[in-house]
């Protein structure tokens, strides 16, 4: 279904899960997650605005309320958040911004507000942004496929098609108007100590060093959570390495009260 110009996907009964993906990519990366949780879930997935299927945004746009609206549309109260990279900075915005939606956190290879990237990382971003303006979306994209956070991930074929499948749909909406997405003043990263939800921290071994600071800075920042290392992972590891992610999750929700 499409709500407000975002597409959503529901399966299942029980408690309800929420799936958030990762920057220019789409609802399709919980593939491995999706329908093995449904057996015992509701769970909810979507595409951010102007990734997948949802609408290309027309002005600046919020995670945690892009995340809050899915949920309401859903008739959901209360949810077990899970995100990725992009959509792990989102989990941590709703939980801050709507604790009462909240259930759990689970953040795996996850950005969160705040965070000063390295300059390397700000090169090869900026230099995305700039291929985009002046070689078009297609391009950038091929471009964003090949930066070495994906790298870990490109090493297997099969996860290669589907990044690649991905990549290719995306409309490019953060590499044309990356000041659309709304700040959160303060950072996050400076309320980690508020966040009241039980987390889990998962980080790829061999994920990128900014994802690596990140994990720790949440699993020390945020009370009570625990982190865990994916041997021969990178950052996407719910693809990667999906049968250890799913029974972290499963085992992580069944001691959440």
């Amino acid at each position: 279904m499409t709500i407000a110009g975002i597409h959503i996907e529901t399966a299942g009964t029980g408690d309800p899960v929420l799936l958030i993906h990762g920057l220019a990519l789409d609802g399709r990366m919980w593939d491995d997650q999706f329908p093995v949780f449904a057996a015992t879930h509701r769970v909810i997935r979507f595409d951010l605005p102007g990734s997948g299927r949802s609408a290309v945004p027309t002005g600046p746009w919020s995670l945690a309320a892009t995340a809050r609206d899915v949920l309401e549309a859903c008739g959901v109260a209360r949810a077990h958040v899970v995100g990725l990279s992009l959509g792990g900075q989102a989990a941590t915005d709703l939980a801050l911004a709507c604790p009462h939606m909240v259930r759990s956190l689970v953040l795996i290879d996850a950005a969160v507000g705040g965070h000063r990237f390295t300059g390397e990382w700000r090169m090869r971003m900026k230099q995305t942004i700039e291929a985009a303006a002046r070689d078009g979306t297609p391009l950038a994209n091929e471009r964003w496929l090949a930066d070495p956070i994906f790298a870990p991930a490109m090493r297997s074929p099969a996860l290669a098609h589907r990044l690649r499948a991905m990549l290719l749909d995306y409309s490019g909406a953060q590499w044309k108007h990356p000041g659309w997405m709304a700040p959160v003043a303060p950072p996050t990263i400076d309320r980690l100590g508020e966040i009241v939800a039980p987390t889990l921290v998962i980080v790829g071994a061999l994920d990128l060093p900014d994802f690596q600071v990140i994990a720790d800075t949440l699993a020390t920042g945020i009370p009570g959570a625990r982190k865990v290392v994916l041997a021969d992972t990178g950052h996407m590891a719910n693809m990667e390495s999906p049968q250890a992610v799913n029974r972290l999750m499963r085992e992580f929700w069944q001691s959440v009260p």
